[in-house]
C-alpha cells in the first residue's frame, strides 16, 4: 500500500478546491523507501474587482481624458476573505487598456499583466468628458507572495466602468503550482 504526503505549505484557501487537505498517517517502521514527485496542481478561481481611479500624486482630481493611471479597491474571490487590488494601467489611441494588476489577501498576494480591447465604448474619455465603456480581454499572473507563493495563472477579465473613474471587473482564472509529494512504499 502506497501513501502519498504533501510537503510543504498547503495551498492557500483561495486555491484549495479538490486539493487533499490534510497529509495521511505516518507509514509504518518497515516501509522505507521514500520517492519525492512534483506535480502541477490545478484549480480554478472567479474575482470580482471593484476599482476606483485616483487622483494622480500632486494633484486635486481625476482629469477627463487621462490616458493612464492608477485604479484601487477591493477584491473578492470565491472561498477567501476579500482582500485589496490595484491596476496601473494605459489606455491607447484606440481605447484599448493594458498595466499591471495585484491583489492582496490575508495569506499573501498575487500580481501580473493583463490586456484588454474596448468592446463598447458610448463616448470615449476627452479632454472635456468622462464616458462609460466595456472592455474583455486576459490577465496573466506571473508572481505570487507569502502563502500563495509559486501560485501562477491565466485567465479572461472582463470590466466595465459608467463614467471612466469606476471599474467593475471580473477574472475567471486557471492558477497553478507545482507541489512535491513524497511517496512511501514497500
Amino acid at each position: 500500500m502506497k501513501r502519498i504526503v504533501f510537503t510543504g505549505a498547503a495551498v492557500a484557501a483561495l486555491f484549495t478546491a479538490g486539493i487533499p487537505a490534510a497529509a495521511m498517517a505516518a507509514a509504518p517502521a518497515h516501509q522505507s523507501k521514500k520517492t519525492a514527485t512534483t506535480k502541477t496542481v490545478t484549480t480554478h478561481a472567479s474575482c470580482k474587482l471593484s476599482l476606483t481611479t485616483v487622483a494622480p500624486p500632486g494633484t486635486d482630481g481625476v482629469t477627463a481624458g487621462t490616458t493612464s493611471g492608477a485604479n484601487f479597491g477591493n477584491s473578492t474571490c470565491a472561498s477567501a476573505r476579500p482582500g485589496v487590488a490595484r491596476q496601473v494601467f494605459a489606455i491607447d489611441d484606440a481605447g484599448d487598456m493594458s498595466g499591471k494588476v495585484q491583489q492582496w489577501f490575508a495569506t499573501g498576494s498575487l500580481y501580473g499583466t493583463f490586456q484588454l480591447t474596448a468592446q463598447s465604448i458610448s463616448a470615449p474619455p476627452t479632454a472635456s468628458s468622462f464616458g462609460k465603456a466595456k472592455y474583455s480581454g486576459t490577465v496573466k499572473l506571473t508572481g505570487s507572495s507569502g502563502m500563495m507563493k509559486g501560485i501562477t495563472g491565466t485567465g479572461t477579465m472582463a470590466c466595465y466602468t459608467p463614467d471612466s473613474l469606476h471599474f467593475t471587473c471580473i477574472e475567471k482564472l486557471t492558477l497553478s503550482r507545482q507541489v512535491t509529494m513524497t511517496t512511501k512504499g514497500k
